[in-house]
């Protein structure tokens, strides 16, 4: 917590008082926090979708398997979790709801997208990580 000044001189002095909190932090400062997030919206979209109707769940079920399957095991940055959020939303537009599943699936997709997007977000951090090493000469 910040504690603020509690006088401050008065004087033929000037002072600047200049109060920074935690500051910004790179997105590769925060890679963990980024995948556990990718996680966290993954679950999140598997719990919304299971909680369909039946007609619309059904078909979805071994897809929503798989991308449960990778959350539990904690695998948000492979291509297996990225093309599985991927055939889910595709799979996902191409049903025509009624007003009260519309809701939910909207709200899957947003989650399903957030998650595909931050897993692209973590590779590509990744990546330009080895690139940039590699340009210094470093290998690996």
């Amino acid at each position: 917590m910040l504690q603020t000044p509690t006088s401050i001189p008065n004087g033929n002095t000037h002072r600047v008082i200049h109060i920074q909190g935690e500051g910004y932090r790179a997105d590769f400062d925060r890679v963990e926090d980024i995948a556990a997030d990718a996680l966290a919206d993954a679950r999140a979209a598997i719990e919304v979708l299971r909680g369909l109707p039946y007609d619309h769940f059904k078909p979805l079920q071994p897809r929503l398997e798989r991308l449960a399957d990778r959350v539990a095991r904690r695998k948000a940055l492979d291509d297996e979790f990225r093309t599985t959020c991927e055939t889910l939303l595709r799979d996902l537009a191409r049903i025509d709801p009624d007003d009260t599943t519309a809701r939910s699936l909207d709200h899957a997709m947003r989650l399903l997208r957030e998650a595909l997007n931050t897993s692209h977000r973590i590779a590509d951090l990744l990546a330009a990580e080895r690139d940039i090493g590699r340009t210094r000469g470093f290998e690996g």
